[in-house]
């Protein structure tokens, strides 16, 4: 049995960005392109409009193609991302809503979901997945848009964390320089960051220390300003036009030469002196991330409370066959006696043939028995300590 709770995110926030598929044309290769005039970094990337087209696009990857740092990037997104080349990449892509805030540059939309796969008998007899849950398993794992998956094995049931293949916007009327470090930003999000992964768990800790470590996991904020910054002063020259809350933790060269904590609080602290994220986009994150953490328990109650009721049912169905295969067994035998004491040989094979089936039935109910129960006895007290800490959450 599988269980689903699904969740769409952009950084901490349940947002679903709705994007039309375009099939990408092919694109030039990186190698021996060309970058744009200087002027151009300063012009808008979208000439004046508002839909994203190809061609703009393509004046991005140029940029990429003259730093080794992006082409990795970009070579990293097109594996992640299951893509034929980088001109597949701009399927991905779109403008973002006008509500938007221009100083956001862009947002990554993140799709996961968190599945709870309940044990059959047989697989916790033989320790291993039966071959009918692994194919339901293998069912789940095979979406086309799945990128990464995380497996976590509980005696009884395994939860199933999928990540598939995110969404990307970038906002209108930036120039083409703020346009290509948004993009660096955006594709350091979307291929490191684990919307499920937190490298503190809301729930052990407060909210600074809960945000700080948060902002400085794999892909996530720091991650993506580093990236971008450092992409956009190796095309620019300079550091004149990056956020001036962070320059002076770069050099002219794009070099990092602060602790990523620096970084990290200055992202996060009040404008003018930060970034303002604590009181804007990740305003709510900590409450989110409580909720997360409740919700993940609830899916694992349900699952338990599912797979108790089915146990029970196993058990129920199990005691009475072993009592009608020992029944048997004794009708069987007496069967047999007469058989004997008749001489009639045909009896006494069927009878034995019989016999031999009954006990075959009777020792695999003796088998399976003490794995159901022990199965009820775990989930029991488990459903009881779930019960506990959702109680305390409230």
């Amino acid at each position: 049995m599988f269980l689903f709770r699904c969740f769409w995110s952009i950084l901490f926030a349940l947002t679903i960005l709705a994007s039309c598929s375009r099939t990408a044309p092919p694109s030039a290769p990186l190698q021996g392109r060309r970058p744009p005039p200087v002027e151009a970094l300063s012009k808008d990337w979208l000439d004046g409009g508002s839909s994203l087209r190809r061609e703009y696009f393509e004046r991005l990857l140029d940029l990429v193609a003259q730093d080794p740092e992006a082409v990795a990037l970009v070579q990293r997104a097109v594996t992640a991302f299951k893509r034929r080349d980088h001109g597949d990449l701009f399927d991905l892509f779109s403008i973002c809503p006008e509500d938007t805030p221009k100083d956001s540059g862009g947002h990554t939309f993140f799709n996961y979901d968190l599945g709870v796969f309940s044990l059959d008998v047989e697989s916790l007899a033989s320790g291993k997945l039966s071959a009918h849950a692994q194919a339901q398993l293998d069912e789940v794992l095979a979406s086309p848009t799945l990128m990464r998956y995380l497996r976590k094995n509980f005696p009884d049931y395994v939860l199933i964390y999928r990540s598939m293949v995110p969404r990307i916007c970038m906002v209108r009327g930036l120039d083409l320089g703020t346009a290509y470090e948004t993009l660096i930003h955006e594709l350091t999000h979307a291929t490191l960051r684990d919307p499920h992964y937190f490298p503190k768990k809301a729930s052990e800790t407060d909210e600074a220390t809960f945000l700080e470590s948060s902002v400085q996991a794999p892909g996530d904020e720091v991650d993506a300003y580093i990236a971008g910054i450092r992409a956009r002063i190796r095309v620019e020259k300079n550091r004149n036009r990056v956020h001036r809350q962070l320059q002076r933790y770069f050099d002219d060269q794009g070099n990092l030469v602060a602790p990523r904590l620096q970084i990290a609080r200055a992202i996060l602290a009040p404008a003018p002196a930060g970034l303002g994220y604590a009181q804007s986009s990740l305003q709510d994150a900590y409450a989110r991330a409580l909720e997360a953490e409740r919700a993940e328990l609830f899916t694992r109650l349900q699952v338990v409370e599912a797979t108790l009721v089915m146990r029970r049912e196993q058990q129920e169905v199990l005691s009475k066959n072993a009592e009608v295969h020992a029944h048997n067994l004794k009708v069987y035998q007496q069967q047999a006696e007469l058989a004997r004491s008749k001489g009639d040989k045909a009896s006494q094979i069927q009878t034995r043939q019989k016999t031999a089936e009954a006990n075959r039935n009777a020792e695999e109910i003796r088998r399976m028995l003490p794995v159901v129960e022990a199965s009820l006895r775990r989930l029991e007290q488990e459903a009881a300590s779930l019960h506990k800490v959702l109680e305390q959450r409230r």
